[in-house]
């Protein structure tokens, strides 16, 4: 965040996804994610993207400490995951997303300003597109 103040890095906040955001957020994720997590997860193949959300959703229960260090990385790479055209990874990312606001509600974990801003604009946008898809699967 000290970082998107002093403008170091791209503001989260756009109507589709740039390339210089997705480069940055990669860069940004390298330091929290093993390699080859990251390379799934920013695969141009949306098959390679499914499986590791299904890695994360694996694990996310044993790295729980882990996700909530790099939260705000994670949850700006699934609003990414919104303007994709594929329908199974955007099912995914809901599957991932219910799962992790059940855990960080069991933790007692409020989401910062900062993370909250990263992501739940996206969602809103996303209940309110026409996709029943989309709709019925929005975690809130």
């Amino acid at each position: 965040m000290k970082e998107e103040k002093s403008l170091k890095i791209l503001k989260w906040n756009f109507i589709t996804s740039w390339d210089e955001y997705v480069e940055q957020l990669k860069t940004q994720m390298a330091t929290c994610l093993a390699k080859w997590l990251l390379d799934e997860l920013f695969h141009y193949d949306f098959q390679h993207q499914v499986k590791a959300v299904n890695a994360m959703i694996e694990h996310m229960e044993a790295e729980a400490e882990a996700v909530v260090g790099c939260l705000d990385l994670i949850l700006k790479w699934f609003t990414l995951r919104f303007f994709d055209t594929s329908t199974s990874i955007l099912m995914k990312a809901m599957e991932f997303l219910k799962l992790l606001f059940t855990m960080l509600s069991r933790e007692n974990y409020h989401l910062s300003e900062y993370e909250a801003s990263s992501v739940i604009p996206y969602l809103i946008q996303l209940g309110n597109q026409k996709m029943s898809c989309a709709k019925t699967s929005v975690p809130f």
